[in-house]
């Protein structure tokens, strides 16, 4: 019955189409075993096309650089094998035309699956959803003398699922990679002399992918690499430790 509902509802988030800012998803299966809570810090490069819905606003590429800190408690999941986690971290912001801010807090809590294991496939295949939030930036910037201009991004947030295949190699080598769909969006308010022009942005693509290694150092100890592809190149690196 969870298999199904889990089936179910990765349909229809894939039906659906958003700002960037989740971050990796890392495979499906925990990190630890099933009683082991993990404890991890990461560094995320993420790279997007943003479009807004009308005014006098155009497409934006957007970078982020991401810092985090992640805990991962396994059983609190929809399915017998996964665990939720909570990230709490810092990210700047680049417009590339000129709006910059520096590091301000974000938090993505998320939920990890296996649905079918070894036994019913030959991979495993399970799901990583998660929801992230960032409270927005500020920037100002001068193009002409005498004529500033203000930018604010405000209420960031974006909702995401990955849908992972996962196989371990050489025994201490997790691959895994799948598709992603996304949701999200963020209020732009712009403020030149006289006038005050707000738009809201999403990103440019809906669908993407995303693939990575977990590798284990020692016991409990694991480095994670991924990349991503949404409307532009993403990837990161991570290490947790399971206790």
């Amino acid at each position: 019955m969870k298999r199904r509902a889990a089936l179910i509802t990765i349909l229809l988030l894939l039906l659906l189409g958003g700002v960037a800012l989740a971050g990796p998803y890392g495979p499906p299966q925990p990190e630890g075993t099933d009683e082991q809570v993990s404890l991890g810090v990461g560094y995320f490069y993420n790279a997007t096309e943003w479009k807004p819905d009308g005014g006098n606003f155009g497409n934006v590429s957007t970078r982020q650089n991401q810092a985090y800190l992640q805990a991962s408690f396994p059983g609190s999941s929809f399915s017998e094998s996964g665990a939720a986690f909570f990230r709490l971290g810092g990210a700047d912001f680049d417009d590339g035309q000129g709006f910059k801010d520096g590091y301000k807090p974000f938090g993505t809590v998320g939920v990890k699956d296996v649905w079918f294991d070894e036994h019913d496939l030959p991979f495993q295949l399970g799901t990583i959803l998660q929801v992230s939030y960032c409270p927005g930036y500020k920037a100002d910037q001068t193009f002409l003398p005498g004529s500033p201009v203000s930018a604010k991004i405000k209420s960031i947030w974006d909702v995401s699922l990955g849908v992972a295949a996962q196989k371990s190699v050489f025994e201490k080598i997790r691959l895994y990679a799948g598709p992603q769909v996304f949701y999200g969006r963020a209020k732009v308010e712009r403020i030149v002399p006289g006038a005050v022009e707000s738009a809201t942005f999403q990103e440019k693509r809906l669908f993407g992918g995303f693939g990575g290694a977990m590798i284990s150092l020692r016991r409990g100890l694991m480095l994670t690499v991924e990349g991503q592809y949404r409307s532009g190149v993403s990837g990161g690196i991570s290490a947790s430790y399971s206790f």
